[in-house]
C-alpha cells in the first residue's frame, strides 16, 4: 500500500494478475452504483498508475452520520423533559440538536463538491457538543 494522493487515500496494489488499462478519454465526474454525480481530479501530468476519487469518503460519511446523530437527537429530546435548562435554552436545545444532525451529515456532501464548505460539518459538530453538554449539565442539575 502507498499514499496515491494529497487527501490520504491508499491504492493498493492488486495481488492478481496484472490488468492492461489504457486511457480512452477524461470526464470530469463519475456516477456511482448509488447514483450520485462524484468530482474527479487530475494527480500530475503522466498516465496515473491509480484512479483515487476523494469525494468517496465523504459519501461514506455522509451515509453513516445521519443515522447515528439522528439517535442522538431523538435522545436528546427525551432527556431535555427531565434536565433542568432554563426555558429560554429548551427549544434552542431541541433545535440545535437536530439542525446538528443535517449540518453534520450533509456538509459532507458539501465538502465533497466544494472544499470551501468545509466549516459546515464543524458548524454541526460544535453544535452536537453544545447540546450534548447542555443536556447532561442540565440532568446533572436536576438530581
Amino acid at each position: 500500500m502507498r499514499p496515491c494522493s494529497r487527501y490520504g487515500a491508499i491504492a493498493i496494489r492488486s495481488f492478481c494478475r496484472a490488468i492492461e488499462v489504457k486511457v480512452v478519454g477524461v470526464t470530469k465526474s463519475v456516477k456511482t452504483s448509488q447514483g450520485l454525480t462524484v468530482p474527479l481530479q487530475t494527480i500530475g501530468a503522466k498516465p496515473p498508475d491509480c484512479v483515487v476519487v476523494p469525494a468517496i469518503g465523504f459519501y461514506r460519511a455522509g451515509h453513516a452520520h445521519p443515522g447515528v446523530l439522528t439517535l442522538l437527537a431523538v435522545l436528546l429530546q427525551i432527556a431535555v423533559d427531565y434536565a433542568a435548562i432554563p426555558s429560554s435554552l429548551v427549544w434552542l436545545v431541541r433545535v440545535g440538536a437536530v439542525a446538528a444532525s443535517i449540518l453534520v451529515s450533509g456538509g459532507f456532501f458539501a465538502v465533497a463538491h466544494r472544499r470551501s464548505l468545509r466549516i459546515i460539518p464543524y458548524t454541526g459538530a460544535v453544535l452536537v457538543a453544545a447540546t450534548t453538554l447542555t443536556v447532561g449539565v442540565g440532568l446533572i442539575r436536576s438530581r
